[in-house]
Order: C-alpha cells, then sequence, then structure tokens
C-alpha cells in the first residue's frame, strides 16, 4: 500500500483502465490475472474466483452487473507504475455502469472472443469509447477454443484472426468518418477556420492510422485467459530473434502480422506467402507452436511431445504441477511459466494507453463542456482557465476538481471502525423515521408530472435516509486537478438532466469525509489523493443524486450531464404488504436511486411508487437490491413489468386490415372540429395532423435543446445570470441552426408544410416534446417559439392575445394523455385554424382572469381530442433491436420464437469459420419478458439472444378496427381478437389504469351457467 500511494503523486506512471467486453468474452477472468500480479489472489484461483464480482448475484449469474476498480502495480522496462483497473458490465441491460466507468478512465482494454468475433455490446463499447475519445487496445481472447472446440488448423486459426481485426477495424473507421463529418459540420456551422479551431488533435493522416488495431505496432495481444496466457507480437519476435540471429527484432516484428513467410536461402522474412502457397510467419512461428502444446498436453495427451516441448521452451515446471490429473492445470502451468498473460497485457497498458496527465485536448474541453455537443469557445472564461490544469493533471497552485461518476453502496464492515462509527445506525432508530416537511433547495425540477423520490416533498429523517444499517454509500470519483484532501471544503456542482450549463446555480459547499481507494471487494482508507487518481469519497450522499463535480471553484462547470446514462424503460409498481412498512421502502427506493446510475424511482399521481430500470435483466437485479439491501425484511408486492407506450395518428391508409382497398367513401372524414368555452365567449377551431417521420427525427435528436425552453413563457432557461451570458449566446446558436435545419425539411414536404417553422406556438408535452402547436389563425400574428432567438425576444411578448398561455396549457395537457388509453402524444402537429372571440363585450374582467382561463383550457384539451380522434389512430411501441447467435439445427425454433412475440427478421447471416448464424431482429418491448428464457428452452441452449432498446415504432394495427363485411367476419370471426393485437394492448393498459374498457362481459345472457366441475 505504501507503493502504491507514493506512485499517486507521479500522473506520468498512472494508467486509469477500463476493461470492456460483450457477455462472456472473458474479461473478469482476465481481470483475476492481472490482480494476480499483486499477490491479491493466488495464481491457481485466477479466472475462477472473479474477485471483482462481490455481489451474490453476480457469483450465481455468472455475469458482471457492476463496475468496480482496483489498483494495482506493475513493473515495465525499469520503472514502477500504478494502474487502476475498472471492470465494467458486459450486458447491455447495464450499460450505465460501463458509461459511469469509462468516464473516469483514459484507456480501454477491450476484450473480443475470437470465436463469436465482433457482437453488439462490442459496437457499443467501441461507440463509447469514442465518445468519451478513449485510447483503445485490443485483446484478443478464447483462442484455445479454436484449438480445442473449432478443431481448426493454424492456417484456418489464422485466418479467423485476421477476420476479426478487420471487423474491429471496420467499426473504427466508421467512427472515424462519422467523428471527423460532425467536427467539419459544427465548425463549417460557426465560419470558424477548421485548421486553428482547436477542437481536437489536428495531426492529419498518422491521427486516422493510431486509432485503428495494428499487431505489429504493438496495440494487439492474443490470448486466452482460462490458459493464463497472452502474448504481443514483440514477445515472439524477441524470442525468434535470439534463435535467428541473422533477422532484425524490429523486421521480425513488422512480419510476423502479415502476407510475409520466411525465404529459405536469405533466411529474411519477404512477401508474398499467399502467392506461392507458403505458410505464413505468425502461423509457422506462432499458432504452430501453440497447437502442438494444446495437442500434446490437452487432446492427446501425449507425454513424450509434452517433455520434448517443455525442453525446446526451457520452461522448469515443477513435478507436483506436472502429476495433477487434470491436463487442464497441467496446461495452465506451462503457459503461466513461458507467456504468462498478466505481463502481456499490463506491458501493453504501460506502452500503449496515455498517462493521467496526457489527457488530449479534444477529451478535456468535452469534459468542460458537460459531454454535450456544446462548444468550448462559448464556456465562461473562467471554466476555459481550467483547461491546462486537467490537461496537466496540475497539483501545485492548481483547484481541486473532482468528478463523481456514480455513489456506490458498501458494506459497512469493509469500511474502517471510524466510518462504521459515523455511518452504521441501529435499525430500531432507523423505522423511527415519520414523513416531514423537506427543505427547499435548488434542484433540477421534474415537469411531467412524477415526482422522483429524491426529490419528494416527504423523506424519512436523515438518520434512515444516510444509509441502511449494513450499507454506507461512498462516492467513485476521479480527481481531474488540484489535491483532495480529508476534510477539505468544495462545491458541489449538480450534473443537470440535460446537459446544460448553469454556472454557480445549485452549487452548495460540503466537507470532504474518509477518503478510501476500491481494492476490488476492499475499501483501503487514504488521508490524501493528487491528481489523476480514483478515489471513494464518504458523507456525500446527502448532497449527489447519482453524478456531480466537486471544485474549489464555483466557476466550474459540471463535468458530465446525466443523459449520458442508458434511458430505462421497464416500469414496477412497488408497495409493501404492510402499510406501516411504507417509510422504509421509500427510504429503500431513494437509496436503490442512489446506488444505480440507470435507475429512476418516483411517485405517480395516483401514488404509486413505480421503479423504471434499462431492462428485464436490470429489473430482477433490482428488486434484488430492494430485497437484500436495501429494503430488507419487508414483504414487497411487485406489479407486472409496466412498459410505456406513446399514442399517435398517421396518414389514412389505402388498404385494411384484410389487405382490401379501402373506398373513398369508407374513407373518414379529416375535417377540422370546432369547439367552444362553457360560457360560449370563445370559439377554436382545430385540427391535427401527423408530423413527417424527418421531422420527427429532427426534433428527437434535439430534446436536450428543446428542453431549455421554458413551457410557460416560451423563453431560454438560461442567461438569467450575468454568469450565463456565453451560455445563453451558445443556445441560441444552437437554435438558429436547429431552425434552418427544420425549415430545410419542412421545404421537402408538401407544400402545406412550407413555412410552418415561423408558426410553432410551442413543442410538447413537457420533458418530451414531439410534438408541435401551429398558429393557423390568420388574423394572429402571434411570435414563434423560435422568436427567443431574437435580442429583443421580450418584447415580442406584447403581441399575445390575452389567454394565450391558456391555450399552450391545454396542449401540453392533452398531449401528456391521448384518448386511447391516455398515453402520451407523439409525431402530431396541432393546428390552431381559428380563434374566436362571440361576444367580448359581455365578459366581465373579473371572468376574464378567472374562470375564462379554466375553460378555455378545457375546451382547447377537449377539442384537441376530437381532432385526434377525426384521424386514424395508432400506438407507438418501444423496440428492442434482438441479435441472436444460433446454430444452423435450431434456427427454425429462433424464427418461431420471434414470430410469436411479433418480431421482425431483418438480416440473417452466417458467420464465417465458426458456423453460427447471428440474426437480428426487431422485437417489441412489451413482448420480451421471458423471451431469453422461453429461446434457451426452444433451442436447448444453443441460442444466444441479446436486446438493447433502439427506437419506437408505430404499430400498423388499427386498434378500433373489427370486422365489418362477410369475407372478414367468416376469415377473422366476429370479435378477431386473435387478430387485433392493438386492441389487447389498449385494453390492458385501459384496466391497469383503471379506465372503462369497451368489452362484453356476458355475450349470452339467455344461456345457463355450467356450474358443475369435473374432477
Amino acid at each position: 500500500m505504501e507503493k502504491r500511494c507514493r506512485l499517486q503523486s507521479e500522473p506520468e506512471f498512472i494508467r486509469n483502465v477500463c476493461i470492456m467486453a460483450h457477455v462472456d468474452h472473458g474479461k473478469t477472468s482476465l481481470a483475476d490475472l492481472l490482480i494476480a500480479t499483486n499477490g491479491i489472489i493466488s495464481d491457481r484461483m485466477a479466472g475462477k474466483l472473479r474477485y471483482m464480482d462481490s455481489r451474490i448475484e453476480e457469483q450465481e449469474r455468472g455475469i458482471t452487473m457492476k463496475s468496480s476498480a482496483i489498483s494495482l502495480t506493475f513493473e515495465n522496462k525499469g520503472k514502477s507504475f500504478l494502474i487502476n483497473l475498472v471492470d465494467s458490465p458486459g450486458h447491455a441491460d447495464f450499460s450505465g455502469e460501463v458509461s459511469a466507468a469509462a468516464v473516469l478512465c483514459d484507456g480501454v482494454i477491450l476484450v473480443i472472443d475470437v470465436v463469436e468475433g465482433v457482437c453488439p455490446q462490442t459496437i457499443a463499447n467501441l461507440r463509447l469509447a469514442w465518445k468519451e475519445d478513449l485510447q483503445l487496445c485490443l485483446v484478443l481472447n478464447k483462442i484455445d477454443r479454436l484449438f480445442t472446440e473449432m478443431k481448426m488448423t493454424p492456417l484456418e486459426a489464422y485466418n479467423r484472426l485476421v477476420q476479426v481485426v478487420e471487423q474491429v477495424n471496420a467499426v473504427t473507421g466508421e467512427l472515424f468518418v462519422s467523428r471527423e463529418l460532425e467536427d467539419y459540420e459544427r465548425l463549417s456551422s460557426s465560419s470558424l477556420d477548421i485548421t486553428n479551431s482547436g477542437n481536437g488533435d489536428s495531426s492529419g493522416a498518422p491521427d486516422e492510422e493510431k486509432h485503428y488495431f495494428v499487431p505489429s505496432s504493438g496495440n494487439v495481444a492474443f490470448a486466452s485467459a482460462l490458459d493464463n496466457w497472452a502474448f504481443r507480437l514483440s514477445d515472439f519476435a524477441e524470442l525468434w530473434a535470439k534463435r535467428l540471429t541473422c533477422i532484425d527484432e524490429q523486421e521480425l516484428r513488422n512480419a510476423l502480422w502479415g502476407d510475409f513467410y520466411l525465404d529459405a536461402k536469405s533466411k529474411q522474412p519477404v512477401p508474398g506467402a499467399s502467392e506461392k502457397g507458403k505458410e505464413p510467419l505468425f502461423v509457422s512461428m506462432v499458432l504452430r507452436n501453440l497447437a502442438s502444446v494444446y495437442d500434446a498436453f490437452l487432446i492427446s495427451g501425449d507425454a513424450d511431445k509434452a517433455t520434448k516441448i517443455l525442453k525446446s521452451l526451457q520452461i522448469s515446471i515443477q513435478g507436483s504441477e506436472l502429476s495433477r490429473s487434470d491436463p487442464r492445470q497441467k496446461l495452465q502451468s506451462v503457459f503461466g511459466s513461458w507467456i504468462p498473460a498478466a505481463s502481456a497485457v499490463l506491458r501493453m497498458v504501460c506502452d500503449q494507453l496515455p498517462s493521467a496527465d496526457k489527457l488530449s485536448q479534444r477529451r478535456t474541453e468535452r469534459l468542460l463542456c458537460g459531454g454535450t455537443a456544446c462548444s468550448f469557445r462559448h464556456l465562461s472564461v473562467a471554466a476555459q482557465a481550467l483547461k491546462p490544469f486537467i490537461m496537466d493533471c496540475a497539483v501545485a497552485d492548481s483547484p481541486t476538481i473532482v468528478f463523481v461518476s456514480k455513489m456506490v453502496p458498501v458494506e459497512s464492515r469493509l469500511l474502517n471502525a471510524s466510518a462504521r462509527k459515523q455511518a452504521v445506525l441501529p435499525r430500531k432508530e432507523r423505522l423511527k423515521g415519520c414523513l416531514v416537511q423537506e427543505p427547499k433547495q435548488t434542484r433540477f425540477a421534474d415537469e411531467d408530472g412524477t415526482t422522483p423520490l429524491t426529490e419528494m416533498h416527504y423523506f424519512i429523517p436523515d438518520e434512515s435516509t444516510q444509509s441502511s444499517p449494513n450499507y454506507v454509500f461512498v462516492a467513485f470519483a476521479r480527481v481531474f486537478a488540484g489535491k483532495l484532501v480529508k476534510g477539505q471544503k468544495l462545491y458541489v456542482i449538480p450534473s443537470s438532466p440535460n446537459g446544460t450549463h448553469v454556472n454557480g446555480v445549485g452549487a452548495h459547499e460540503v466537507t470532504i469525509g474518509d477518503l478510501f481507494i476500491m481494492m476490488g471487494r476492499e475499501y483501503e482508507p487514504v488521508e490524501t489523493v493528487c491528481a489523476g487518481n480514483l478515489v471513494c469519497i464518504a458523507g456525500l450522499e446527502k448532497h449527489i443524486l447519482k453524478a456531480a463535480t466537486l471544485s474549489t471553484s464555483v466557476d466550474c462547470p459540471s463535468l458530465c450531464s446525466l443523459k449520458a446514462y442508458a434511458e430505462p424503460i421497464v416500469r414496477v409498481s412497488v408497495e409493501p404488504q404492510q402499510a406501516s412498512d411504507l417509510p422504509t421502502l421509500i427510504s429503500g427506493l431513494k437509496l436503490l436511486s442512489l446506488a444505480d446510475p440507470c435507475v429512476k424511482a418516483f411517485v405517480e399521481d395516483t401514488g404509486e411508487h413505480v421503479l423504471v430500470t434499462v431492462g428485464e435483466m436490470h429489473l430482477q437485479r433490482c428488486l434484488d437490491d430492494l430485497h437484500r439491501r436495501f429494503a430488507a425484511g419487508i414483504d414487497l408486492k411487485v406489479s407486472a413489468p409496466i412498459v410505456p407506450f406513446a399514442e399517435t395518428i398517421i396518414p389514412p391508409p389505402e388498404v385494411d386490415l384484410a389487405n382490401e382497398i379501402i373506398l373513398p367513401a369508407q374513407k373518414p372524414k379529416c375535417s377540422s372540429v370546432v369547439v367552444r368555452t362553457a360560457s360560449q365567449s370563445y370559439e377554436f377551431r382545430l385540427k391535427a395532423l401527423p408530423l413527417p417521420l424527418e421531422i420527427q427525427q429532427i426534433i428527437e435528436r434535439n430534446q436536450d435543446l428543446l428542453h431549455m425552453i421554458d413551457p410557460c413563457t416560451n423563453r431560454l432557461k438560461v442567461g438569467s445570470f450575468p454568469s450565463e451570458r456565453t451560455d445563453a449566446y451558445q443556445v441560441r446558436h444552437r437554435f438558429s441552426l436547429l431552425l434552418n435545419e427544420l425549415r430545410d425539411a419542412f421545404m421537402r414536404q408538401d407544400s402545406m408544410w412550407h413555412g410552418i417553422e415561423e408558426k410553432v406556438w410551442a413543442f410538447g408535452p413537457k420533458r418530451a416534446s414531439l410534438n408541435m402547436l401551429i398558429n393557423a389563425v390568420k388574423d394572429y400574428d402571434r411570435p414563434s417559439v423560435f422568436d427567443i432567438l431574437c435580442e429583443d425576444g421580450a418584447q415580442a411578448e406584447y403581441r399575445l392575445r390575452q389567454y394565450d398561455q391558456s391555450l399552450v396549457t391545454g396542449f401540453h395537457l392533452r398531449c401528456r394523455a391521448g384518448p386511447m388509453c391516455d398515453e402520451p402524444i407523439r409525431g402530431v402537429a396541432f393546428f390552431v385554424e381559428d380563434w374566436n372571440d362571440l361576444n367580448p363585450e359581455t365578459v366581465s374582467e373579473r371572468e376574464s382572469c378567472d374562470a375564462q382561463i379554466g375553460q378555455i383550457i378545457n375546451s382547447v384539451k377537449d377539442g384537441l381530442r376530437l381532432a385526434f380522434e377525426a384521424q386514424p389512430q395508432r400506438l407507438v411501441m418501444p423496440m428492442y433491436t434482438c441479435t441472436i447467435q444460433a446454430t444452423g439445427d435450431v434456427l427454425g425454433k429462433v424464427h418461431a420464437v420471434l414470430n410469436r412475440r411479433g418480431g421482425k427478421v431483418f438480416r440473417e447471416e452466417l458467420k464465417d469459420s465458426i458456423n453460427l448464424f447471428e440474426v437480428s431482429a426487431s422485437l417489441p418491448v412489451v413482448e420480451s419478458f421471458g423471451f431469453a428464457e422461453e429461446l434457451r428452452k426452444r433451442a436447448s441452449g444453443l441460442a444466444w439472444p441479446q436486446l438493447v432498446f433502439s427506437h419506437w415504432e408505430v404499430f400498423p394495427v388499427d386498434p378500433f378496427w373489427v370486422p365489418t363485411t362477410e369475407e372478414e367476419v367468416v376469415h377473422y370471426g366476429e370479435k378477431a381478437d386473435s387478430v387485433n393485437l392493438a386492441k389487447k394492448y389498449v385494453n390492458a393498459v385501459r384496466r391497469r389504469k383503471g379506465l372503462p374498457v369497451k368489452e362484453k362481459l356476458v355475450l349470452h345472457a339467455e344461456k345457463q351457467r355450467t356450474l358443475a366441475r369435473k374432477v
């Protein structure tokens, strides 16, 4: 520990590294091997212990669910290095944990199973690494499977390795081109000189080359974590250069990967192996040796051959190791003595990944911009002045800057005695909590009618919210600049939900509690942590919601936004069996929300306590956390998983469900609707039309920008303080770009949409601005929502009619709950075509100010409902992208399960060399529960699904369609229940919400019930 503390003050020798991989690709086993180098676990238990998986659920399921870190020391080329290793989950449901780990690191070890190749989560990890501007190195793992399972020859194994490297580089190339295009468009739109922009490291072509994985450059390692071996080309080049003294080591390293062979005459590597039918050097010098070892020790068990191999490799193995009955253990001993995995991987980390004081200019600017699309030049002067301190990991004369990526629940016994004494309280006192009024604080408020449990107006007193009896919370963070000291006073700068910068707003001072270094399952107390290191901070659970920035400077911007994490979509209602346990449940939900960056917990308007998670497995883990940790001792009632829907309208269809042409006389009339207030004072003519898909996509891409509009005033939420002037200028610039994009998109639509961008009244509903309210009143020259871009925008408000905001309020209320099943409306443009004051002289002043407001809101809300119902209505469903790897024998069963659950296959391909089919399909989230289990049963465990939320999709079935013609009745029956799934979904949602359902409870009242039961 003393050595680690000494190295913490030398950032040039610090490596902050995250291990990423698809699920079951072997990253946790590799982490065990790296940990064993420091004597924390034995070499024999490495790969079996899963040391970083400290949770019971992780050990039971065999997958990582929480990211955790450990500090390791390593000697490389005579220098000591401190490697802060972070193990992250591979399952898509826990992508929030991967994001929380990546933002604290500088480099990534990307692990790929060479048999399965590049999988969906591999691509997601690559995208995340590029988004965070992290340097990557590649570990091609499970090469042993090519020899033992796939029975490949060395040449076939080489071809497979080449394919995998090419697959990864293909994704890397796409990411590089995409980033360059984004940079070019952003710089062009801001009219800046690209070469002088300073937005990235402008090094031209070499900058592109350094991002690719090239084995000869040293950023690729070949490994088998199971058998404890790994190497880079430099290892075998050094070995063969000693034997073949006529070959230069550097030249041999460059020739080991590629179409080179060893010329028999010159004894030099020459190109053209494939043309002349020769084996590449990698096959003859590397893979044949590995295949021989596997054949001697594992496949054939030839003892004489094994003895010759040990003698040739000059390896000395103890007799006890060779006498083991398990041939795999013998193999691990041989490889561990010859090419140990940990040494090769850690050397690659030290040589290829950047040190803590080498943050790139691009990444530093992105951190200061909060991970959003804002420009660094629009930050305040004080915020820009922090850039050199972060880039250089400055300690002396530097402000302290710390970023907390997540809150970690820790068993109190794992912390020192003083921390336990402060944090752990008797259970009896914890259950004494009663509901009291919460003191008002500056926070980012939700605007969707729900109340987050971390921001409720009632809460359990401090004793119960601080921790449960067995757990305390520590903040997992990185010190980016300065020095963090126990007892130091810092400002907490909360992370904004939409990524906006509100410098100084909401910041409050806190005192730093105990400091710890996370060592996997254990925590080592420290007094001081210097820049460039990872740290756990106690005592901040009352001040931080999921993520925050700590700094001695109140001008420091938030370094990351909560929007960076995965969006939860699957929800359940949670209630205690005993009403007296409600305070304990509320406390547990708060603690769960603190502990997981992707969990949302809130109270509905109906009083229900709702838990929202990313997916089915994530939901199960959260419920386990409640039962075992945060609300232990109480019985819970958990509803069936609830999936959100949305409601929309579509253009009149040409054919019905029976695929018959709809005649003009049968088409619904899409006329406008006219409504009046209860006092007959005002009349409105309203119309609803579906927004073009291109417009919806533009709005969805700019959600974070539209959330900056105050729905009550249509003005920006930023810019009210002098320190935010640059932020307001930046946001106005982004709005001007959005306006131009919408203008071009509307011009590509039908003529009725031309110029609509200048008539946008409001976007709605709140926090999900996917609908438009359009001003089509001829004699009402109302300012557009985009008039906030004008410097004189305040004067434009004088042109508003009285009760203008009442129409906007009615619009927001209607968009929050559609007429089909009270789900939010999505992708609809509501037109206000006329607004007449019928009898202005009879309306008293008091009636105008009071009664008329409520009447107008209700009339507009009801009128928009009628306008919506006048169009063909459809449900909008959240969809998963489902990727399934399966053998050819069970491919038919995979399709059968997908078809039964409404899945649509859009790609199916045979993966070369491994005889596995990869099926890509879209699957409704509502049909995904139990999908993985059913697929495993039907396919006998030979199909492996991966579900990732991708998009929202309009369900094509009319929920109100019923058979009308004789042919339809004969084909579908009188009710067509088996066909109309949309009606089934609508009725299920209405029943859950307590809304009336149009169903016949008694079909034949004249018939007598059959009461007899057959036993």
